[in-house]
């Protein structure tokens, strides 16, 4: 985790239009009051690929009403393409989100895949980071431990 990148001004977790797996859309700021590790990928890259199980790892172990990994595919396909190409992947756990103009990856990223922001349930951005990281790791819990409780 000493890669991570901690923002030199605050930053609020960005309102950009979002898409559900219902097929509501909502700005992403509207998920505040819970820890996050958002992180925004597509289908087509592949470090994308390399850290998804791990992501789905982290969901799975710590996810629930405090804390929530929200992986947004930026893919024009959307949910449909997203939810086809995780099961080929065989990832599982992961809710579906997408912003399929990738406005939220240049906005965020500078066009780069993936990022991954690490959101306090106040909606602030703690860090950041670009590329894939092992997300499940030991050390990684013990981060995401401590944002769901309030201890970052």
């Amino acid at each position: 985790m000493a890669k991570l990148t901690l923002p030199e001004t605050p930053m609020s977790l960005p309102a950009h239009e979002i898409i559900f797996e219902d097929g509501s859309k909502a700005p992403l700021s509207s998920l505040k009051g819970k820890a996050m590790l958002v992180n925004v990928w597509a289908t087509w890259c592949a470090p994308c690929r390399a850290e998804m199980k791990e992501l789905a790892n982290l969901q799975k172990e710590l996810g629930d009403e405090n804390f929530e990994v929200v992986a947004i595919t930026v893919d024009r396909g959307g949910i449909p393409q997203a939810r086809e190409t995780l099961e080929e992947w065989g990832v599982e756990g992961l809710g579906l989100y997408a912003e399929p103009t990738m406005k939220i990856a240049f906005d965020l990223a500078d066009g780069k895949l993936p990022t991954s922001y690490i959101i306090g349930p106040d909606g602030q951005v703690k860090a950041l980071f670009l590329g894939p990281l092992k997300w499940d790791e030991p050390e990684a819990i013990a981060l995401f431990t401590a944002l769901k409780e309030g201890k970052l």
